[in-house]
């Protein structure tokens, strides 16, 4: 215990370990801050932004929460008109609420992709005629509408979380073996009463408990924001209603919930494969400077192979790089347990490899 304890205080402690802990809370508060701040709304002809936009989009829609019906599409439109204002190089209505937009998008007509390509809607498709009623029919699972623009602000902040912790991770912890084998410190940490079995050990289950109490703060910190100002509405939506729906892609016909659960857990495997690659990475290089880059071009990998080729996207989605972007996770949702497979055994082996590797340095 004494050596774990010593092992926690000496990663913690690193500048570069603090600078990059108090840089990562910081720009997971500057993404959420954006988030709030593009947010707009116009509501019978008040044109809002920001904190206020969210508040009158929430207000707005607790009237119609619940089960989408046609005839609740219709009040909506009665109500709020379609969107049909448009602004030179946007590309969105420039008239737009949370839910006639969501009821444009889906029940009717009118669509936008730029200010030079868009039709104004004329009128609403009964919902077993779009596709959402069809998804409707083919899940068994209701049509929910609920305010959802919170848990877009919650994927954002989080995958900037989790990608800046796979940052800090490749810069933070990959020295940790290293470079005290090119300080030339293993002589005498392997020559203690404790021995080089349990130094070894207590430094993996530092690094390893380090990576998760961030990971859970980084977790609880997203959804805490997220709560704060928009609300937990939106759980039972589909995922769909956030990320377009696609019927090869069957997680886009999940609750929320369930996906942002699966979400947190590709996410927590992703960074635990990039903490244990960096490891095994770091234990076998004598030089901090040669481990960090190598354990950043394993990080980058991905990205120059999808570069040079289309071949093995499918390996490709068990890396820590994609196995934080939500996009990419719907994809992963498909074949989740195979790679769920891939990623467990190359975590282990790394893990494994890493405190052999260690045992062999001079």
């Amino acid at each position: 215990m004494r050596l774990y304890k010593m092992e926690i205080y000496k990663l913690c402690s690193r500048k570069i370990f603090i600078i990059g802990t108090v840089s990562l809370f910081l720009l997971m508060l500057f993404t959420f801050w954006s988030c709030i701040a593009g947010t707009e709304t116009t509501v019978n002809g008040m044109y809002y932004t920001g904190y206020k936009a969210v508040l009158k989009d929430r207000e707005i829609t607790e009237e119609f929460k619940g089960t989408l019906t046609d005839e609740k599409a219709r009040q909506i439109i009665e109500k709020y008109g379609f969107p049909h204002k448009v602004a030179r190089n946007y590309r969105s209505f420039q008239d737009t609420n949370f839910l006639n937009e969501f009821i444009m998008e889906y029940l009717s007509d009118g669509y936008i992709e730029n200010s030079e390509n868009y039709k104004i809607a004329t009128q609403i498709y009964p919902i077993e005629e779009t596709e959402i009623g069809e998804i409707s029919n083919n899940t068994g699972r209701e049509i929910i509408l609920e305010y959802t623009d919170g848990w877009e602000a919650f994927f954002s902040v989080l995958t900037v979380g989790l990608g800046a912790l796979s940052i800090l991770i490749l810069f933070g912890i990959t020295p940790v073996f290293s470079e005290e084998s090119q300080t030339g410190m293993l002589p005498v940490l392997f020559t203690t009463k404790e021995g080089k079995n349990k130094d070894i050990s207590a430094k993996i289950a530092a690094v390893l408990t380090v990576t998760v109490v961030l990971f859970l703060a980084i977790v609880l910190l997203a959804l805490f924001l997220c709560r704060a100002v928009f609300g937990l509405d939106g759980l039972d939506c589909l995922t769909g209603t956030i990320y377009c729906f696609s019927n090869a892609l069957r997680a886009t016909m999940l609750p929320l919930k369930t996906f942002i659960v699966f979400y947190v857990i590709t996410g927590f495997l992703g960074i635990l494969l990039l903490c244990s690659v960096t490891m095994y990475i770091s234990a076998s290089f004598q030089s901090s400077f040669h481990a960090i880059a190598m354990a950043v071009l394993y990080w980058m990998s991905p990205i120059l192979i999808r570069l040079l080729m289309n071949l093995f996207l499918f390996i490709l989605y068990a890396t820590p790089l994609y196995m934080i972007m939500p996009d990419v996770v719907i994809e992963i949702y498909n074949n989740c347990f195979i790679i769920g497979i891939i990623v467990i055994l190359v975590t282990t082996v790394c893990l494994i490899r890493g405190y052999e590797k260690y045992k062999t340095l001079e």
